[in-house]
C-alpha cells in the first residue's frame, strides 16, 4: 500500500522523539501521543473567552470596554430603543394591513371572482405600459418558439 503522506506533510507536533508510523495508526501505543502535564494549561480559544466575558458582563465585573449591559457606552440607548419600537409598530401595522387585504381577497372570492386573476391584474397595474408591452412581446415570442402561439 503506498504512503498517503510523506515526511514533509507530517505536522510538526507529530515529529520528534516519538515517531508514529502513519500507515499503522491502529498499532500505536498510548505513550506514542503527546500528553499535557498537569501544570500545562491548554490555550484558551476565542469562544471560551467570549463566554467568560459575557458571564462577567452579566455579573457586573467585566473588564471590557463596553461596560455593563444597559450602561451608556457610546450607544444612545433611548434613541436605539425608539428606533426598535418604531420598527415594531410598523411591523404590527404591516401585519394588520396584510390581514385586511386577505379579507378583501376572500370577499372577492366569495362573490365569484377569481383571486388568481385579480392578483395578476394588480401585478400588471404596478407596471407602466412600456414594461407591460415588453413582457407581453417576450411572452408571445416564447410561446411562438414553443409552438404554443
Amino acid at each position: 500500500m503506498p504512503d498517503i503522506m510523506n515526511d514533509d506533510d507530517v505536522p510538526a507536533f507529530l515529529k520528534g522523539g516519538n515517531e508514529i508510523d502513519l500507515n499503522n495508526l491502529a498499532d500505536a501505543e498510548d505513550d506514542d501521543f503527546p500528553v499535557l502535564e498537569e501544570d500545562d494549561e491548554p490555550a484558551e480559544d476565542e469562544d471560551s473567552k467570549a463566554d467568560a466575558d459575557y458571564q462577567a458582563a452579566k455579573e457586573g465585573e467585566a473588564d471590557n470596554p463596553r461596560g455593563k449591559p444597559g450602561s451608556n457606552s457610546g450607544v444612545q440607548a433611548e434613541q436605539l430603543r425608539a428606533f426598535i419600537e418604531r420598527i415594531e409598530r410598523g411591523e404590527e401595522e404591516k401585519k394588520s394591513i396584510a390581514d385586511d387585504i386577505k379579507e378583501i381577497y376572500a370577499e372577492a372570492k366569495g362573490t365569484g371572482y377569481s383571486v388568481k386573476t385579480i392578483r395578476a391584474i394588480i401585478k400588471l397595474r404596478k407596471k407602466d405600459k412600456v414594461e407591460r408591452d415588453e413582457e407581453e412581446q417576450m411572452l408571445d415570442l416564447y410561446l411562438w418558439a414553443l409552438g404554443m402561439a
